[in-house]
């Protein structure tokens, strides 16, 4: 049987100081529940499903000076309703010829499409992403 945070011990030892299950500052304890909340939220991330990238619906699309910038809503992310806002470094027709799979948010090295940067998909994010779109033309 466990002891709650801060009650004292039945040890017949004598020793009367609090238990915190083995822990002697608040620090302790603290560190410990974050560790093991990283434990069981890597858990559960290995066990959820992948989403499938191949669905979506393209929100947006804006082409500035070379660069491709896509508002995507992925059907089964949940991150941001599913909302992302990614930099391609190509012209938008090079993006309606590409297979569905070239719309997977993550990067990737090889000989495909393969996302420049990702924005936070807000307006913020958006309007930050047009910013640098202007300021770092493509040839």
């Amino acid at each position: 049987m466990g002891l709650g945070i801060g009650k004292m011990s039945s040890c017949r030892c004598g020793h009367s100081s609090p238990s915190y299950a083995g822990f002697r500052t608040a620090d302790e304890i603290a560190a410990a529940v974050t560790e093991r909340q990283k434990v069981e939220r890597k858990k559960m991330l290995k066990n959820a499903p992948k989403p499938d990238y191949t669905k979506h619906e393209i929100l947006d699309v804006v082409e500035v000076m070379g660069w491709t910038l896509v508002k995507i809503k992925y059907d089964e992310e949940t991150n941001y309703e599913g909302t992302k806002i990614i930099l391609y470094a190509c012209r938008a027709a090079e993006l309606v010829k590409a297979p569905k799979t070239a719309f997977d948010p993550h990067f990737c090295e090889g000989n495909h499409l393969s996302p420049f940067a990702r924005f936070e998909p807000t307006d913020k994010g958006w309007n930050a992403a047009i910013e640098f779109m202007n300021q770092n033309p493509r040839a």
